[in-house]
């Protein structure tokens, strides 16, 4: 969508032009003040906590967890959107039903499958630190393979990961520092975009790409914004809800 690649459960020919229901799985947290769809994340506290929207009408007797006055537990949760003065009403609500968002298949080549990673995770970390302007950053793919980015050459790279228990290195096209710039910028933008409803998370990502995660990846949210960058291949949009018409 106007150059920025969008990662989301619904299909991409089925985007609507501007969300109105949205599918969430996702804890649910009421700690008093209704019962909150945890879209930004949970904190792993006990009872746990997090903010988003608040779900009207949505009752979570019979499936949540209660301690200290605070009600929590995971559902399936259909909502309309965009959220008006931070509530959405509940449209359906069922037991989890499970999804995957995955990245496509071009981010891990094949002579990546099967790497071993894990004895080596820290030496490879420190590695990608040394490289400066060649580090590309290092993160897990949705498998677990532990991927190197880097802005050159990758042959050399995988051949120092042999001594330190193997990685996956790929060469993308902005670094570590590049990435970060963009991020730096682009976060400053989005916290006045209408369009995110004020929830969103940004962090750099696979791909060499900003990767802006946000509640309901739908057309006008992503040209808006693609409009708010000069180069929209550098960015990522991760849809984290089902969209419905």
């Amino acid at each position: 969508v106007e150059g920025i690649e969008v990662v989301t459960p619904t299909r991409l020919d089925e985007l609507p032009e501007r969300a109105t229901q949205v599918e969430f799985l996702t804890t649910v947290i009421d700690s008093g003040d209704g019962p909150e769809l945890c879209i930004g994340g949970v904190a792993t506290s006990l009872p746990p906590q997090c903010s988003g929207p608040v779900a009207a009408g949505l009752d979570m007797e019979g499936w949540s967890e209660e301690l200290n006055g605070v009600q929590w537990g995971d559902r399936s949760v259909v909502v309309t959107w965009p959220p008006i003065d931070g509530i959405v009403n509940v449209v359906a609500d069922s037991a989890i039903i499970a999804w995957d968002v995955e990245f496509p298949s071009e981010e891990l080549p094949a002579e990546c499958r099967g790497v071993e990673t894990a004895a080596g995770a820290g030496a490879i970390n420190e590695y990608a630190r040394s490289l400066g302007a060649r580090n590309g950053g290092l993160y897990v793919a949705s498998d677990g393979t532990l991927v190197l980015q880097v802005v050159d050459d990758p042959a050399p790279h995988r051949a120092a990961m042999v001594e330190f228990g193997g990685a996956c290195v790929i060469e993308v096209p902005r670094s570590e520092a590049e990435q970060r710039s963009i991020q730096e910028a682009l976060g400053s933008l989005l916290a006045d975009l209408p369009e995110l409803a004020s929830t969103y998370a940004i962090g750099t990502g696979a791909g060499g790409r900003v990767v802006v995660q946000v509640p309901a990846a739908d057309r006008a949210t992503a040209r808006a914004i693609a409009n708010l960058v000069d180069e929209p291949t550098a960015i990522r949009i991760v849809g984290l809800g089902i969209l419905d018409r």
